[in-house]
């Protein structure tokens, strides 16, 4: 559990996109779709390097940090458990008080599956996740308190996160 708690407000459709299994992602239209584009652009690339920059939302990285008994507790007394329709694509399914514990168990879940689909595809995956979790625990603030974008302090630790992968694997690419 973490020990700082962060003053922030979440856009809580965002973290209801966090809110799916690992299978119901990998099921459905949604990644499939995601699938189908970033492979034409894998396509259509030539012989230039392709990959895919994975950036966590605020609720990915902070969500763990708010208040337990004010702010967290408040978004997740109106919660969505995400699921498949029967077409496929992800749609909300219940609405209602959301157990924390399940909650961060899907967390994850997202940025697993869009992984394995660049891997699946050949493509880079630069990952900002870890870069802006250890951020987090040093207490740093990445996103605005009160709006979904990354603040100066994000855009600078992605950029020097890419930075670090591309100059890492310079030689990665044929």
């Amino acid at each position: 559990m973490a020990e700082k708690n962060y003053d922030l407000a979440y856009i809580s459709g965002y973290l209801w996109w966090l809110n799916i299994s690992e299978a119901d992602y990998r099921a459905s239209q949604n990644i499939a779709l995601a699938r189908e584009a970033f492979r034409n652009i894998r396509d259509q690339a030539g012989d230039a390097c392709v990959g895919l920059v994975y950036q966590p939302t605020k609720g990915h990285i902070y969500f763990q940090y708010a208040d337990p008994a004010g702010n967290r507790d408040l978004v997740l007394e109106n919660g969505v458990q995400m699921g498949l329709n029967a077409e496929g694509w992800i749609v909300e399914q219940v609405f209602g008080p959301l157990d924390y514990a399940s909650f961060i168990q899907n967390v994850d879940n997202q940025h697993t599956v869009m992984r394995e689909v660049a891997q699946e595809l050949g493509l880079h995956f630069i990952d900002l996740v870890p870069a802006f979790q250890a951020a987090a625990q040093q207490g740093r603030l990445l996103y605005y308190p009160y709006d979904s974008h990354m603040s100066e302090a994000g855009h600078i630790l992605a950029g020097e996160t890419i930075a670090a992968y591309l100059e890492a694997n310079a030689d990665g690419c044929d």
